[in-house]
């Protein structure tokens, strides 16, 4: 399993730019949670009392932290389903919500070109600024 989640958080602890507690991972998925967390057990990032806080959209409510990055499960041009179902609205808002420095979302680059509905175009104007 690869993440490029994990790989940011491990890097940026690594050059010294960001504090294992300062940074929470944001997933959509209860699995996902477990699988991320595995990563991070396996790669050494962090230890039993110091770690990157890793959540789910649901249970991350009214906590915040640093550095946010959001990782979506399903974030591929491939996806037929499009923009919308890869990153809800709702779930988006609240990730974003949790940042207090920066906000990163995990996703193919070309993903912004398949959305295709107005709530989709609003969506990618409000991320990219």
């Amino acid at each position: 399993m690869f993440s490029l989640a994990v790989n940011l958080a491990r890097k940026r602890i690594a050059d010294k730019l960001w504090q294992l507690s300062e940074i929470t991972i944001i997933i959509p998925y209860h699995a996902q949670a477990s699988i991320i967390r595995g990563l991070l057990r396996t790669l050494k990032v962090g230890s039993i009392d110091n770690q990157v806080e890793v959540s789910t959209v649901d249970a991350i409510q009214a906590r915040e932290n640093q550095y946010v990055i959001f990782e979506p499960t399903i974030a591929s041009i491939r996806d037929k389903r499009g923009f919308s179902h890869a990153i809800d609205g709702r779930r988006l808002c609240i990730a974003l919500s949790r940042a207090q420095n920066m906000f990163v979302i995990i996703a193919d680059v070309h993903l912004p070109r398949k959305a295709s509905t107005d709530e989709e175009i609003r969506m990618l104007s409000y991320i990219s600024g």
